[in-house]
């Protein structure tokens, strides 16, 4: 996570747009709780209207690049990536049921981030559609996951200063704990021996 946080630091939001191209989301994650970090800054390093367009952006370009991928160069995408067949059954099927739905829904569900575009390039959704719904979804990705980073943050500095302010009873409440424990299986050896 740090690794992610000090790139993130470094090269800000063309790290979201590149990130977000390949898949992202605890980079999007930590983003957002970057930029709950920096909410309080008269100048914040990051601003959330700025990294969910980056995000967006980088979402919706990945995605169909891998449409066009699955449209153009299916049999070397399937020679070189051979779990990607598998799934296409399940992808095909999902799609003739609801096929806008499954482009957009297709970013939330993990271990098909990519091969839903790629397989759906090779299915007859139309390109135009599938950029539409691409760019929906990728816009709903962007907000739900870079604001639950966002939310996440703040909970985490209201749990971390409540926890600072009960340190002593948590302590305390530990050390009788395993006092406890330690007087139990105390009494348990000498009922057995």
């Amino acid at each position: 996570m740090d690794n992610i946080q000090q790139l993130i630091s470094t090269y800000g939001y063309l790290a979201v747009l590149i990130g977000t191209f390949f898949e992202g989301e605890t980079l999007l994650l930590i983003a957002g709780f970057m930029t709950w970090q920096a909410h309080g800054d008269a100048s914040p390093a990051l601003a959330m209207p700025l990294v969910i367009t980056c995000a967006a952006i980088g979402a919706t370009a990945g995605d169909q690049v891998y449409f066009y991928l699955g449209r153009y160069r299916r049999d070397w995408v399937f020679h070189r990536f051979p779990s990607l067949r598998m799934k296409t059954a399940k992808v095909y099927s999902w799609v003739e049921r609801h096929p806008h739905l499954a482009i957009i829904g297709s970013r939330f569900v993990y271990g098909f981030r990519i091969a839903t575009p790629v397989v759906l390039g090779t299915s007859r959704v139309p390109a135009w559609q599938y950029s539409l719904f691409n760019m929906i979804g990728a816009v709903l990705w962007a907000l739900l996951i870079t604001n639950a980073g966002y939310f996440l943050g703040g909970m985490m500095e209201r749990l971390l200063g409540d926890l600072h302010k009960l340190q002593k009873f948590i302590a305390v409440g530990l050390l009788l704990a395993g006092l406890g424990l330690w007087l139990v299986h105390r009494l348990r050896s000498r009922r057995a021996g």
